[in-house]
């Protein structure tokens, strides 16, 4: 920024996930939109400066305030018993740290709980888990700093932005059972699901095959909000996969989307590596996925696609149309 005083201010609800331990507030919640300003301002005091949170137990928060966890729900009224409290502290805090725009990230029981926010222009995101991208405007229209490509991931997934897709519990059980029918001649042993989002496609593949299912804890995005990019870094439990699949010469390793095929290119590396015979079946392939060799898959997509165990699409989403059949790199297995 050469020196000058960042502009903007942004103003969190907080979250219900907490990490373990005390630690500073803009690092102990793990939910709502934590993820994505920690990625673009974790190192930078000038911005952590203008950020802050509101704690349902504590009142405003900056993001340096050491905070142990706490379960503590916002309610109406523990709304009003803190709306005094709050409302002095944001008067505070511009004092020292004048903004001509404030950058609200909170449902409106927070909002009202913060009361009239004293800037001639604020800007208001109540669900960032849907709308992360409308935040994100306002954060690079301010210069804050934005996250960079990782240098180690070549690929990104592709968001086109032209909608979001909405998928349905009765499309993705008749997707399984596309997968399932597809994989049988492979005859695994077990479903390999990756977890969060490959289990239910795990549980369902390995029930119509009659095998068992296991999850495996994987994860390569930062955070399940939408047209957020993966970070380049893939957490594989490594113990836990080769334990799991200990005496099994042949798996299905399942997860929800291949967004850039690092997560499934680690776990199948490790498979090799064990002497497991292993294929890939996602229901989404995303465009950024489409140099990892993925065995079997059901939409082609290259937009954010929104799963039946996540929280609901925004409005305006786009239904995923009923699958008749599945997406192979390779000629059907023979019977």
């Amino acid at each position: 920024m050469g020196g000058r005083e960042p502009c903007g201010l942004v103003v969190t609800g907080c979250s219900h996930r907490k990490a373990a331990g005390i630690r500073p507030a803009l690092e102990l919640y793990e939910g709502w939109c934590f993820p994505q300003l920690r990625a673009r301002i974790a190192d930078r005091p000038e911005f952590r400066a203008r950020t802050l949170v509101l704690s349902a137990r504590h009142g405003l928060l900056t993001a340096d305030t050491p905070v142990a966890p706490y379960e503590q729900p916002l309610t109406p009224e523990r709304a009003r018993e803190l709306r005094e409290q709050v409302s002095a502290g944001l008067r505070k805090h511009l004092a020292r740290h004048p903004a001509e725009e404030v950058l609200l990230l909170m449902e409106p029981l927070y909002a009202r709980t913060l009361g009239r926010v004293p800037v001639p222009v604020v800007h208001t995101v109540t669900d960032p888990a849907g709308h992360w991208p409308a935040a994100a405007r306002v954060l690079d229209g301010w210069g804050w700093p934005v996250v960079p490509p990782p240098a180690d991931c070549g690929e990104r997934r592709v968001f086109e932005g032209k909608r979001i897709w909405r998928m349905s519990q009765d499309v993705f059980l008749a997707a399984a059972a596309l997968i399932a029918a597809h994989e049988r001649p492979f005859a695994p042993e077990l479903v390999v699901g990756l977890g969060r989002g490959g289990v239910p496609l795990a549980r369902e593949a390995a029930r119509i095959l009659g095998i068992p299912a296991i999850e495996v804890r994987a994860r390569h995005n930062v955070s399940d909000l939408i047209g957020v990019q993966s970070t380049g870094e893939v957490e594989v439990d490594e113990r836990q996969l080769l334990t799991a699949v200990a005496g099994a010469g042949r798996v299905l390793v399942a997860d929800d989307i291949c967004g850039t095929g690092a997560t499934l290119r680690a776990v199948t590396t490790l498979l090799a590596a064990a002497a497991v015979e292993a294929r890939t079946a996602v229901l989404c392939r995303n465009a950024g996925g489409a140099a990892f060799p993925l065995d079997v898959w059901v939409w082609p997509v290259a937009d954010w696609t929104c799963f039946p165990w996540e929280a609901p699409p925004p409005d305006g989403s786009t239904p995923l149309p009923l699958p008749d059949r599945v997406h192979t790199r390779a000629p059907s297995l023979p019977v």
